[in-house]
């Protein structure tokens, strides 16, 4: 399965779910950074980023907006990058 990052709540909260999720199952997972455009100051995006790649996680998704950047970051880590595409 895969969870979206932002629902932890923050970066911190992010690499608790992962250490949690890695308990629960010895199977591959997934998270979710979603790149969602912002009224405020946007999320820590980086931070998220850290925490998917400091926990291990191979398996990313991103959704939203273009994740060219954050495609190769998570690259450069070794993981495999999935951007969901709601629309054509």
């Amino acid at each position: 399965g895969i969870f979206a990052a932002h629902n932890s709540g923050s970066p911190e909260a992010c690499s608790e779910w992962i250490k949690k999720c890695k308990q629960l199952t010895n199977k591959p997972f997934g998270v979710n950074m979603t790149l969602l455009p912002t009224m405020g100051p946007p999320p820590d995006y980086m931070g998220y980023a850290r925490a998917i790649i400091d926990g291990g996680v191979k398996i990313v998704e991103t959704a939203g907006n273009d994740p060219k950047k954050w495609v190769k970051v998570f690259k450069d880590a070794g993981c495999i990058v999935i951007h969901k595409c709601v629309t054509i």
